[in-house]
């Protein structure tokens, strides 16, 4: 749900955006595409005190709180940097409108961005105001699909390479009764035809290490698919622990409430 939201406003803006995250209060970064060496949960601190000073000044000046207390825009030269707060978390969207490659600048307006930005306001705020727990189910949930699409993926693997394994079974089959009836022609064919006959064998002969190789290259694609459904096997089940503690932190939560 939360990537879908923020995937809906990316198509939406397109390349504007250059930078989405979402910040649960307790510094946890529940979704971000910023690079690894970007201290997100120091931004969403950051972003959350300039907030709590907005709120401060709008008590001094005796205006009325609203929705909008709970949102800043920040913007420098190129730069757009949209901080909206829930009880849970804070969102942080990031645009980029600095000049494109050929020189020109992007033609978007604020009040553009801004309508984009608040056509999905509301669910975005609706998300925030979920439980972190919900969050980590959300998550979970993606992580178990895309590990069932993996043993799915390895179960087709599997019966290619059961396929391949048969037909190599039978080519051998094949070669051992063509071997066979050349030694038994060996034992009757006239001697100016045995080198004939010898050639004929070792063509089988190779054909049968061509197979051999073959069937080398099956056992290690074999082994490496048993060792890498073993893995799978075992994050789904992981996940599944993880899962059920989830659920039960929540329930003895909701008891002691």
């Amino acid at each position: 749900m939360v990537l879908e939201i923020l995937e809906k406003i990316k198509n939406e803006l397109g390349p504007v955006l250059k930078h989405s995250a979402i910040i649960y209060s307790d510094g946890t970064v529940l979704q971000s595409t910023f690079s690894d060496d970007i201290n997100v949960k120091r931004i969403g601190d950051n972003l959350a005190e300039s907030l709590k000073h907005l709120n401060t000044i709008i008590e001094i000046l005796q205006y009325e709180s609203s929705e909008f207390s709970n949102e800043l825009i920040f913007r420098t030269p190129n730069y757009y940097i949209f901080a909206i707060r829930s009880s849970a978390v804070i969102v942080v969207l990031i645009l980029d409108l600095s000049p494109e490659d050929n020189g020109t600048y992007r033609t978007w307006e604020l009040d553009d961005i801004y309508e984009t930005i608040r056509k999905y306001l509301d669910d975005i705020k609706s998300i925030a105001d979920w439980d972190k727990s919900e969050f980590e189910m959300e998550e979970i949930k993606r992580e178990t699909e895309k590990v069932e699409k993996k043993i799915e993926k390895l179960k087709e693997t599997e019966k290619k390479l059961k396929e391949k394994d048969l037909e190599i079974r039978i080519e051998k089959k094949k070669i051992r009764d063509e071997k066979k009836e050349i030694r038994e022609i060996e034992k009757v064919v006239p001697e100016e035809k045995v080198s004939k006959v010898q050639k004929e064998m070792e063509k089988l002969k190779k054909k049968e290490g061509k197979i051999r190789k073959e069937e080398k290259k099956i056992l290690k694609k074999t082994e490496k698919l048993q060792k890498k459904s073993t893995e799978v096997k075992q994050k789904k089940e992981e996940l599944e622990e993880k899962e059920k503690e989830i659920i039960k932190k929540k329930e003895e939560s909701e008891t002691t409430s």
